[in-house]
C-alpha cells in the first residue's frame, strides 16, 4: 500500500506505480493486438523476443483509478504506472488504497498555479550567416557539420535514410507545413505521423520552435542552401515538451510517446531534451541519479533500446554551470548521448560532461553543435547552439547509415559507429568517444569503400562521387555498342557530349571529362546506352 505525505496534496499530477500485471487479457502470444506489424517485424529480424515490458497494463487498473475519481492522464507499459490527475485528498487516498498500487510521486503543479516561468531552451540563434568556407554548393550551409562525420560518403552512394522510421521528441513543430525547407517532405507523404502529449491533439505544428530548428537539421532541404544528414526517412514527430515550465510529467509524456513510437515500428529516436531541475526543488534529480536505473525516463530509453531502437539523445548544456554533467535520459545505458564541438572538431564549453554515476563513458560521441546551420521558422538557414543540435545531426547520420545495412541490428549500427569514432582507443569524460567517422562505420559494417561500387537501377556510375580529378566512369552495356553520354548543369545547361565504345558488361572509362575545370555544384549525366536512357547526379565540391 502507497502513503502519501500531506505535504504533496497541494500537487496537481502525480505518477502511479503498479505491482504486477496479473490477469491482464494481453498475451505474449498474439503481439499484433498490442503492436504494429512493423514493430514485430522490427524485433524479428534482430532477433529480440517479447517479455513482460511489452505486454500493456492492465486495463482493470486504470478503470478502478478512474472509479475514485482521478483523472487518468497517460499509462506506460514498460514502466508498468500511470499518471493521473487530483487536487481532492479523498481520491489521494482512495488511490494510496487500492491494492495494486505500490508507489507514487508528484509529476507537476495544478495548471496556472505556477510561481514562475523559464525558458528552458536559451540556445544562441544567430540571424546573420557567419563568414565560412563552403566546399559544397550541394550541402552549402551545412557543409560543415555534414564533413566532419564524412557523411557525404553515404549520401553520395544513395543512402539518406530510406526505408527508415524516425520518432522526434520535442516542444512543438510551428509553421513547418508552410515552410519551405520542408515542402519536399510534405509533398512527399515522409510525417506518418504526429501527437502531442501536452495538449493530448494530433497537431504538433504549434508551441515552442525549438523541434522545428532541431528536425531541420535532419529531415530540412532547400536546394543549393541545406541539405540534413537523414532527409529520406519516414518521420513521426511527438510533442512531449510544455516549453515554458519545468515538471516531471514531461518525463511521462516522453515515456508513453517512446512507447507509442515502438509500438508503430520506429527505427531511431532523437531527442533533444533532457531533465535534472524542476519549477518544484523537490523533484530535482541529482548527480548520484545518473546511473540509467534511478530516472524513469532513463529506464525507459534503455529499453526502448533493448526492443531494436537506436536511441539519440542530446548530453545537455551544462557543461560550464555548476550542475555539468549530462542530463536525463542522456544518462542511460545502450544509447547514444550526444555532445557538441565547434566547426574545428574542438568541444565547446557548454557541452554536459560525463561520466555516469556508476562509470559509465558519457557522453557517447560528438557532432558540431557550435554554428550549427539550421532552418528557421522563416525558411531562411540560420545558426544556432547547443546539443539540442548536435544530436539530430547525429541522427540523421546514424539513420543513413543503417539504410545501407536495413538488416543489421541495433546493436550492430550501435558497434560501428562507437568504434569509427576517433577517440574510441582514448574515451573520456569531455569527449566521450568523440566524432565518428561514418565511412568507416560503414566499412565496418561490412560495406565496400572502393570507388567501384554497384551501378544499382542506373546503366553508368561516375566515382567517387562528389567528383574528384581522378573520376571515372563506368558503365553496364547490355550488348557491344555506342553509349551516348551529356553533361548537363543543374539549370539545363548543356555542357558536353561524348560518344564511347563499349563492351558487353561493365566497361570503365577515364579522362573522359576534366572534372577539376567544373565550378562546384551539382549537375547531371544523361545517358544513352542502346535502349536503356536516364541521367544521374553528380556532385562537384
Amino acid at each position: 500500500m502507497a502513503t502519501f505525505p500531506l505535504s504533496l496534496l497541494g500537487q496537481n499530477t502525480y505518477w502511479i506505480e503498479f505491482t504486477d500485471k496479473a490477469n491482464s487479457p494481453f498475451s505474449l502470444s498474439n503481439p499484433e493486438v498490442f503492436l504494429s506489424p512493423r514493430s514485430i517485424e522490427r524485433r524479428n529480424r534482430q532477433g529480440i523476443s517479447l517479455d513482460v515490458h511489452d505486454l500493456p497494463v492492465n486495463p482493470a487498473y486504470l478503470v478502478a483509478l478512474r472509479n475514485t475519481g482521478a483523472e487518468v492522464i497517460h499509462w506506460s507499459k514498460w514502466l508498468n504506472g500511470a499518471t493521473i490527475r487530483t487536487s481532492s485528498s479523498q481520491v489521494l487516498l482512495a488511490v494510496q488504497n487500492l491494492p495494486f498500487v505500490s508507489g507514487f510521486s508528484p509529476s507537476s503543479r495544478k495548471a496556472g498555479t505556477d510561481p514562475h516561468t523559464i525558458k528552458k531552451f536559451n540556445a544562441v540563434i544567430e540571424t546573420q550567416p557567419r563568414v565560412q568556407q563552403f566546399d559544397s554548393s550541394y550541402y552549402a550551409f551545412a557543409w560543415n557539420q555534414v564533413k566532419m562525420l564524412n557523411l557525404q560518403f553515404l549520401h553520395a552512394r544513395g543512402y539518406k535514410g530510406q526505408g527508415k522510421l524516425m520518432a522526434i521528441f520535442d516542444s512543438g513543430f510551428p509553421a513547418m507545413p508552410n515552410n519551405r525547407g520542408f515542402s519536399s517532405l510534405f509533398n512527399q507523404n515522409k510525417i506518418k505521423y504526429t501527437y502531442d502529449f501536452v495538449d493530448m491533439s494530433s497537431n504538433v505544428y504549434g508551441a515552442d520552435s525549438h523541434g522545428a530548428l532541431t528536425f531541420s537539421c535532419i529531415a530540412g532541404s532547400i536546394p543549393g542552401e541545406f541539405e540534413g544528414t537523414g532527409p529520406e526517412a519516414d518521420y513521426m514527430l511527438f510533442r512531449t515538451e510544455n516549453a515554458p515550465t519545468e515538471y516531471m510529467i514531461e518525463e511521462d509524456n516522453w515515456i508513453v510517446a517512446a512507447e507509442r513510437a515502438d509500438s508503430l515500428g520506429a527505427d531511431v529516436f532523437s531527442t533533444s531534451l533532457g531533465y535534472y531541475e524542476f519549477d518544484n526543488p523537490s523533484m530535482n534529480h541529482t548527480i548520484q541519479d545518473l546511473d540509467g536505473k534511478t530516472i524513469r525516463i532513463s529506464r525507459a530509453a534503455k529499453i526502448a533500446a533493448q526492443r531494436g531502437i537506436v536511441v539519440c539523445n542530446s548530453a545537455g548544456n551544462n557543461g560550464s554551470g555548476a550542475w555539468r554533467k549530462v542530463i536525463a535520459p542522456a544518462d542511460a545505458d545502450s544509447i547514444f548521448s550526444v555532445g557538441a564541438v565547434n566547426f574545428l572538431g574542438q568541444r565547446v564549453s557548454f557541452s554536459s560532461t560525463g561520466n555516469t554515476a556508476d562509470g559509465r563513458i558519457k557522453p557517447s560521441v560528438m557532432a558540431q553543435g557550435s554554428g550549427a546551420a539550421v532552418i528557421g521558422l522563416d525558411g531562411q538557414v540560420t545558426f544556432a547552439n547547443g546539443t539540442s543540435f548536435s544530436c539530430p545531426i547525429f541522427a540523421g547520420a546514424v539513420t543513413s547509415l543503417w539504410s545501407a545495412f536495413p538488416q543489421a541490428s541495433w546493436k550492430d549500427v550501435y558497434s560501428a559507429v562507437l568504434r569509427s569514432s576517433d577517440r574510441f582507443n582514448t574515451p573520456d569524460s569531455l569527449m566521450g568517444h568523440g566524432i565518428p567517422d561514418f565511412k568507416l562505420a560503414f566499412a565496418l559494417l561490412g560495406g565496400d569503400t572502393s570507388q567501384k561500387i554497384s551501378l544499382n537501377d542506373n546503366s553508368i556510375a561516375i566515382l567517387p562521387n562528389p567528383l574528384q580529378p581522378q573520376s571515372t566512369i563506368q558503365i553496364d552495356a547490355e550488348s557491344a555498342g555506342i553509349a551516348v553520354l551529356t553533361l548537363y548543369s543543374s539549370k539545363g545547361q548543356q555542357l558536353y557530349q561524348v560518344s564511347l565504345s563499349c563492351n558487353k558488361g561493365i566497361n570503365e572509362f577515364t579522362n573522359v571529362y576534366n572534372w577539376s575545370a567544373l565550378q562546384a555544384g551539382v549537375y547531371f549525366v544523361a545517358y544513352q546506352i542502346g535502349n536503356k536512357s536516364g541521367q544521374v547526379k553528380v556532385l562537384k565540391y
